[in-house]
């Protein structure tokens, strides 16, 4: 190894910025010398990346709103490669963000060596397999953080390195009610966060619906408390209604599930949070009908929640697209409260699923595969 080294790195969305700076800590421990450049957000910008786009930019969802967008994909595409032919770094690293990381790992590969390992695989196994050629062809190595992706890849004769949720590298478990407080909350009454996710497109979908369903379960439950757990990034405008009786958290957004009795949730990394979490929860998914409609032809799954997926069963109940009403959730949530000991058989299995991801040290184990320092 060189003893100035250039990493380019590459994360699309807030997660992936997330676990991208967790990593970046890892490797400089490992080796100072080491620089980073590439597309990030404020957590990797901490390690002195000067990202190349603004993750709210990148942050859209669905196949519908990525067309929409494509001209300004493929500007963000071509300015990558160019920048990485310029520069010429010793690895690339991709972080999750599939629909623009695998079409990167193409033409990398069409024109250099460079080692290139995807951290936090694509989901492959859920929809589009097709893309496990571009892992097999591209990818020098693949890190995984999902311990059921490990026999699927040795299965198409994929050297994946299994190493945990990095989730865990950046939670400390805290106490409920001293979360409360913390939040300006009464620990004595029960609370309901909504998490209607983190990108624009996102919160554009579900927020209204999220906040019909609170306001239904309101009128069922004495003394509830409504939080709205949003990225700092998030502005609210005109566009929604947020009744007084809510309470919006965009300091510390991670702190408002924690706390919370359950939850209504968008599809996402937050499912996990919640299992780790051990809130009860509903899962709710809606996109545009011509996203939505090709989504259900390619998803091969039973499931679209990750919690489900792992347990292999229904532990967070799904309503997706024209099944998502605020009657169905609102029945959802009522059971989990007025049954306790359907919630505590709920809570127990959501522990059983944090425990299948892991414990603290996965971007430790990220940066010593990519390090070439031991194997998983």
């Amino acid at each position: 190894m060189k003893n100035n080294s250039l990493y380019y790195i590459i994360a699309g969305e807030t997660s992936g910025d997330q676990h991208g700076a967790l990593l970046m800590k890892e490797i400089l421990k490992k080796n100072q010398n080491i620089s980073f450049a590439g597309v990030g957000g404020k957590n990797m910008s901490t390690f002195s990346l000067q990202s190349l786009f603004l993750l709210e930019d990148l942050a859209v969802m669905g196949f519908w709103e990525v067309f929409k967008k494509f001209s300004f994909f493929k500007h963000v595409q071509d300015t990558i490669i160019n920048d990485i032919k310029l520069k010429n770094p010793d690895k690339i690293i991709l972080i999750d963000y599939p629909g623009l990381n695998l079409r990167l790992a193409k033409k990398i590969k069409s024109f250099s060596n460079v080692p290139i390992i995807y951290y936090i695989a694509p989901q492959v196994w859920a929809w589009k397999e097709k893309r496990v050629k571009i892992l097999q062809d591209c990818i020098d190595q693949l890190i995984i953080i999902f311990p059921f992706e490990k026999d699927y890849f040795k299965l198409k004769n994929i050297n994946a390195h299994f190493v945990g949720h990095p989730f865990f590298d950046e939670w400390t478990p805290k106490n409920k009610s001293a979360l409360k407080s913390n939040l300006n909350l009464n620990k004595n009454f029960p609370v309901l966060t909504l998490y209607p996710g983190s990108r624009k497109d996102e919160i554009k979908k579900h927020l209204p619906l999220f906040i019909k369903s609170a306001l239904l379960i309101n009128k069922k439950i004495e003394n509830l408390q409504i939080v709205i757990g949003c990225a700092p990034n998030i502005s609210f405008d005109n566009n929604f209604h947020i009744p007084k009786n809510i309470y919006i958290e965009t300091k510390n957004p991670r702190s408002a599930l924690e706390c919370a009795d359950f939850a209504i949730i968008a599809s996402g990394t937050a499912t996990i949070e919640a299992s780790i979490f051990n809130v009860p929860s509903v899962i709710v998914y809606k996109s545009s009908f011509f996203s939505w409609f090709l989504a259900k032809l390619f998803i091969k799954t039973r499931f679209i929640g990750m919690s489900n997926l792992i347990a292999n069963k229904i532990v967070m109940p799904e309503y997706i697209q024209f099944n998502a009403s605020a009657k169905n959730i609102c029945f959802e949530i009522l059971n989990l409260y007025l049954n306790k000991d359907h919630y505590q058989k709920i809570v127990n299995q959501l522990i059983s699923v944090s425990k299948k991801l892991g414990e603290k040290g996965a971007s430790c184990k990220a940066a010593n595969v990519i390090m070439g320092e031991t194997n998983y």
